[in-house]
Protein backbone atom coordinates (compact mmCIF):
# COMPACT_ATOMS: atom_id res chain seq x y z
CA UNK A 1 0.00 0.00 0.00
CA UNK A 2 1.32 3.42 -0.96
CA UNK A 3 -0.32 6.55 0.52
CA UNK A 4 0.96 9.98 -0.53
CA UNK A 5 -0.56 13.38 0.21
CA UNK A 6 0.89 16.78 -0.67
CA UNK A 7 -0.73 19.97 0.61
CA UNK A 8 0.90 23.37 0.19
CA UNK A 9 0.24 27.10 -0.04
CA UNK A 10 2.44 29.43 -2.06
CA UNK A 11 1.72 33.16 -2.00
CA UNK A 12 3.39 36.23 -3.48
CA UNK A 13 1.70 39.47 -2.42
CA UNK A 14 1.97 43.25 -2.40
CA UNK A 15 -0.50 44.54 0.17
CA UNK A 16 -1.20 48.02 1.57
CA UNK A 17 1.94 49.46 -0.04
CA UNK A 18 2.97 51.98 -2.67
CA UNK A 19 5.68 50.65 -4.99
CA UNK A 20 7.58 52.46 -7.75
CA UNK A 21 9.95 50.55 -10.04
CA UNK A 22 11.94 52.05 -12.92
CA UNK A 23 11.86 48.74 -14.82
CA UNK A 24 9.45 45.82 -14.94
CA UNK A 25 7.53 45.02 -11.77
CA UNK A 26 6.55 41.38 -11.20
CA UNK A 27 4.55 39.65 -8.48
CA UNK A 28 5.13 35.93 -9.14
CA UNK A 29 4.11 32.75 -7.29
CA UNK A 30 5.22 29.32 -8.53
CA UNK A 31 4.51 25.88 -7.08
CA UNK A 32 5.46 22.39 -8.23
CA UNK A 33 4.18 19.20 -6.56
CA UNK A 34 5.20 15.74 -7.74
CA UNK A 35 4.32 12.24 -6.51
CA UNK A 36 6.03 9.13 -7.91
CA UNK A 37 4.48 6.03 -6.31
CA UNK A 38 5.00 2.32 -6.91
CA UNK A 39 3.06 -0.37 -5.05
CA UNK A 40 3.67 -4.05 -5.76
CA UNK A 41 2.45 -7.33 -4.29
CA UNK A 42 3.05 -10.99 -5.12
CA UNK A 43 1.61 -14.22 -3.71
CA UNK A 44 2.42 -17.86 -4.51
CA UNK A 45 0.88 -21.02 -3.09
CA UNK A 46 1.48 -24.72 -3.74
CA UNK A 47 -0.69 -27.58 -2.51
CA UNK A 48 0.49 -31.16 -2.96
CA UNK A 49 -0.90 -34.44 -1.72
CA UNK A 50 -3.92 -36.66 -2.14
CA UNK A 51 -6.24 -33.81 -1.18
CA UNK A 52 -5.14 -30.18 -1.28
CA UNK A 53 -6.10 -26.68 -2.32
CA UNK A 54 -3.65 -23.91 -3.09
CA UNK A 55 -5.00 -20.38 -2.59
CA UNK A 56 -3.13 -17.16 -3.33
CA UNK A 57 -4.29 -13.55 -3.28
CA UNK A 58 -2.14 -10.50 -4.14
CA UNK A 59 -3.29 -6.94 -3.69
CA UNK A 60 -1.44 -3.70 -4.51
CA UNK A 61 -2.94 -0.29 -3.70
CA UNK A 62 -1.90 3.36 -4.12
CA UNK A 63 -3.75 6.43 -2.88
CA UNK A 64 -2.21 9.72 -4.08
CA UNK A 65 -3.53 13.26 -3.63
CA UNK A 66 -2.17 16.75 -4.34
CA UNK A 67 -3.94 19.84 -2.96
CA UNK A 68 -2.11 23.10 -3.54
CA UNK A 69 -3.03 26.77 -3.49
CA UNK A 70 -0.85 29.16 -5.47
CA UNK A 71 -1.65 32.88 -5.27
CA UNK A 72 -0.09 36.02 -6.75
CA UNK A 73 -1.92 39.16 -5.72
CA UNK A 74 -1.86 42.91 -5.37
CA UNK A 75 -4.25 44.15 -2.68
CA UNK A 76 -4.96 47.73 -1.57
CA UNK A 77 -1.99 49.29 -3.35
CA UNK A 78 -2.95 52.91 -3.99
CA UNK A 79 0.02 53.50 -6.32
CA UNK A 80 1.85 50.63 -7.99
CA UNK A 81 4.05 52.02 -10.78
CA UNK A 82 6.56 50.29 -12.98
CA UNK A 83 7.56 49.42 -16.52
CA UNK A 84 5.49 46.44 -17.57
CA UNK A 85 3.52 45.13 -14.56
CA UNK A 86 2.97 41.38 -14.23
CA UNK A 87 0.95 39.48 -11.63
CA UNK A 88 1.46 35.78 -12.34
CA UNK A 89 0.69 32.51 -10.57
CA UNK A 90 1.81 29.15 -11.96
CA UNK A 91 1.38 25.65 -10.57
CA UNK A 92 2.38 22.20 -11.75
CA UNK A 93 1.01 19.00 -10.19
CA UNK A 94 2.12 15.56 -11.39
CA UNK A 95 1.21 12.09 -10.13
CA UNK A 96 2.96 9.03 -11.56
CA UNK A 97 1.57 5.79 -10.10
CA UNK A 98 2.50 2.22 -10.94
CA UNK A 99 0.55 -0.63 -9.34
CA UNK A 100 1.62 -4.26 -9.85
CA UNK A 101 -0.09 -7.37 -8.42
CA UNK A 102 0.79 -10.98 -9.29
CA UNK A 103 -0.71 -14.14 -7.80
CA UNK A 104 0.03 -17.77 -8.73
CA UNK A 105 -1.31 -20.98 -7.28
CA UNK A 106 -0.69 -24.67 -8.04
CA UNK A 107 -2.49 -27.77 -6.77
CA UNK A 108 -0.96 -31.22 -7.39
CA UNK A 109 -2.67 -34.46 -6.36
CA UNK A 110 -5.63 -36.75 -6.95
CA UNK A 111 -8.10 -34.27 -5.47
CA UNK A 112 -6.10 -31.05 -5.60
CA UNK A 113 -7.17 -27.63 -6.73
CA UNK A 114 -5.84 -24.11 -7.05
CA UNK A 115 -7.42 -20.67 -6.69
CA UNK A 116 -5.64 -17.40 -7.43
CA UNK A 117 -6.74 -13.75 -7.34
CA UNK A 118 -4.98 -10.47 -8.03
CA UNK A 119 -6.22 -6.99 -7.13
CA UNK A 120 -4.82 -3.59 -8.08
CA UNK A 121 -6.26 -0.20 -7.14
CA UNK A 122 -4.93 3.29 -7.90
CA UNK A 123 -6.80 6.36 -6.64
CA UNK A 124 -5.16 9.60 -7.83
CA UNK A 125 -6.58 13.05 -7.23
CA UNK A 126 -5.36 16.59 -7.94
CA UNK A 127 -7.32 19.39 -6.29
CA UNK A 128 -10.37 19.39 -4.07
CA UNK A 129 -12.43 22.13 -2.55
CA UNK A 130 -12.87 25.80 -3.35
CA UNK A 131 -9.54 26.94 -1.92
CA UNK A 132 -7.40 24.60 -4.03
CA UNK A 133 -6.18 26.13 -7.26
CA UNK A 134 -4.18 28.89 -8.89
CA UNK A 135 -5.16 32.52 -8.41
CA UNK A 136 -3.82 35.83 -9.77
CA UNK A 137 -5.71 38.88 -8.52
CA UNK A 138 -5.62 42.65 -8.33
CA UNK A 139 -8.08 44.15 -5.84
CA UNK A 140 -8.66 47.73 -4.65
CA UNK A 141 -5.44 48.88 -6.32
CA UNK A 142 -4.16 51.41 -8.87
CA UNK A 143 -1.56 50.08 -11.32
CA UNK A 144 0.34 52.34 -13.75
CA UNK A 145 2.61 50.89 -16.43
CA UNK A 146 5.17 53.39 -17.71
CA UNK A 147 6.41 51.53 -20.78
CA UNK A 148 5.55 52.43 -24.35
CA UNK A 149 3.11 49.51 -24.47
CA UNK A 150 1.75 50.25 -21.00
CA UNK A 151 1.48 46.54 -20.34
CA UNK A 152 -0.36 45.12 -17.33
CA UNK A 153 -0.68 41.33 -17.26
CA UNK A 154 -2.58 39.24 -14.69
CA UNK A 155 -2.35 35.48 -15.36
CA UNK A 156 -2.88 32.18 -13.57
CA UNK A 157 -1.86 28.85 -15.11
CA UNK A 158 -2.25 25.26 -13.86
CA UNK A 159 -0.70 22.22 -15.47
CA UNK A 160 -1.89 18.91 -13.99
CA UNK A 161 -0.95 15.42 -15.11
CA UNK A 162 -1.85 11.97 -13.81
CA UNK A 163 -0.09 8.92 -15.25
CA UNK A 164 -1.42 5.70 -13.76
CA UNK A 165 -0.55 2.11 -14.68
CA UNK A 166 -2.30 -0.82 -13.02
CA UNK A 167 -0.98 -4.26 -13.94
CA UNK A 168 -2.55 -7.33 -12.32
CA UNK A 169 -2.16 -11.02 -13.17
CA UNK A 170 -3.50 -14.18 -11.54
CA UNK A 171 -2.67 -17.75 -12.62
CA UNK A 172 -4.00 -20.97 -11.13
Amino acid sequence: VAVNDIASQTTSRISDADVTATTALTVDADDTANIDATSAAAAVSVAAGAIGVGISVAGAFAFNEINTTTTAEVVSASDLTGGAITVDADAVAIINAKIIGVAASVGVGAFAGAVSAGVGVARNKIGSGDLTGVFATVANSVLTANTGLRSVSVTADMNSTINSQVLVAAVA
